[in-house]
């Protein structure tokens, strides 16, 4: 489920330290709810499906945005909460990710009505959410120079400060979608974590079937405006 929101580029620039792409004028956060099944390291993947058994499945809600960087457009993670305990403390030494604990209640199954409420293990705040089909159209996949493409079709992943700079990048089929009536049912795990988030206006939301094969690339340092030329393949895993 992803749920956009516009954002001045005045109040969410601070935040990171990434140029911001924007969509007609004004920045673009999305918070993405979604289970990733089968995580795996491409080479030997029957073993270590099996030696990771323990985080198989896992749920997450991103909090991320839209950045250009060298002329290359991505995506930068502003939070991440997760529903492993283990990967909340491996995930920021590894990739530099801002995992936090939550607990997550995903219910994007069937037709009709879908939610989910995610709360921060430890604290009070909750994200809660409900969408609605606004149509009757079957899911497919975005079309060139759309919003939909904007906020789906992004294939790298720029994280850290203005010190020390990585980046990873994902390959996987197009996100095939549909538009949806969204609902925020509770914001205040935003608003206790987000100082800009008063600013943010609810601007639409898409809901997908997810998809097979989702490879992630290894993290890799780079410095300045520049980026690595030379993309490599990683772990893998099922969304």
């Amino acid at each position: 489920m992803f749920l956009h929101f516009a954002v001045p580029v005045a109040e969410l620039q601070p935040h990171t330290a990434f140029p911001l792409d924007t969509w007609d004028g004004e920045a673009v956060i999305s918070l993405v709810a979604f289970t990733m099944r089968r995580m795996r390291l491409a080479g030997c993947e029957r073993l270590t499906e099996r030696l990771l058994w323990p985080i198989r499945e896992q749920h997450f809600l991103n909090l991320r945005t839209y950045v250009r960087l060298g002329g290359e457009l991505g995506i930068t993670f502003l939070a991440e909460w997760i529903s492993s305990a283990t990967q909340a403390l491996l995930g920021p030494p590894l990739y530099g990710l801002p995992y936090r604990w939550g607990a997550h209640q995903l219910k994007h199954e069937g037709e009709g009505r879908w939610f989910g409420q995610i709360r921060e293990r430890g604290g009070s705040g909750v994200f809660g959410y409900e969408v609605a089909p606004a149509d009757r159209l079957r899911e497919r996949p975005a079309a060139a120079g759309s919003f939909a493409e904007f906020v789906l079709e992004r294939h790298t992943c720029f994280l850290g400060d203005a010190n020390r700079r990585r980046l990873f990048r994902i390959w996987h089929p197009p996100w095939l979608h549909r538009v949806v009536e969204p609902r925020i049912v509770d914001d205040s795990l935003m608003r206790s974590a987000m100082p800009w988030w008063p600013s943010a206006r609810l601007v639409g939301a898409h809901r997908t079937p997810g998809c097979r094969d989702v490879w992630m690339g290894r993290p890799l340092r780079f410095g300045g405006a520049g980026k690595p030329q030379h993309p490599d393949c990683g772990p893998s895993a099922d969304e």
